[in-house]
């Protein structure tokens, strides 16, 4: 079978569950950083065997509970500063 160009062009489809070695890489942190978060029960994860395997909408949605806001905090000072709080 032949590949064309449209197929060389087009990406593969980005796993649905993550390997503790995929995991760590694609949000930029430490193994030992998501290792500490499924032990603390906030990062789900899939252990089948010796294989521990983390979904990726599990790993987003972590990611996206620990975003921090930083128009929330600069308004919150400017209220502190202004004695409205």
């Amino acid at each position: 079978m032949t590949q064309t160009a449209t197929d060389a062009a087009t990406p593969a489809a980005s796993p649905e569950y993550l390997d503790m070695r995929t995991a760590p890489r694609l949000c930029s942190l430490s193994r030992r950083t998501l290792d500490a978060a499924k032990a603390r029960g906030e990062l789900p994860f899939y252990k089948i065997g010796a294989k521990v395997l983390i979904a990726r909408a599990d790993l987003t949605a972590w990611m996206e509970a620990r975003r921090v806001d930083v128009r929330a905090d600069v308004a919150r000072i400017e209220a502190l500063a202004a004695g409205e709080v």
